[in-house]
């Protein structure tokens, strides 16, 4: 489990909500949808920082999107011959 600061809980409110706690699935790092119809949430590592977002993979990146459209969309790089999945923990069990 985590705890969710305020300013990471941000983007993806009204789903995450500051200060709460996150479990993480740390075992699910497939990108493929868990639950039909529904996007799959993500605690993805950037550097030091675990960022929880819906996550796509297009063209070598990782395309962080917010669940809040005010906030904007992040992409993290994959170097060649890496597994996005080496940066993925899905984290949708709140």
């Amino acid at each position: 489990m985590v705890r969710v600061a305020a300013a990471d809980a941000e983007p993806m409110e009204p789903l995450v909500l500051a200060e709460g706690l996150a479990l993480l699935d740390r075992h699910y790092t497939s990108l493929r949808p868990y639950r039909p119809g529904r996007p799959n949430l993500y605690a993805v590592r950037h550097g030091a920082h675990l960022t929880l977002r819906y996550v796509d993979f297009v063209s070598n990146r990782l395309v962080l999107r917010p669940h809040n459209i005010a906030f904007p969309v992040d992409l993290i790089e994959i170097d060649p011959g890496k597994r996005p999945a080496t940066l993925l923990r899905d984290g949708w069990r709140w």
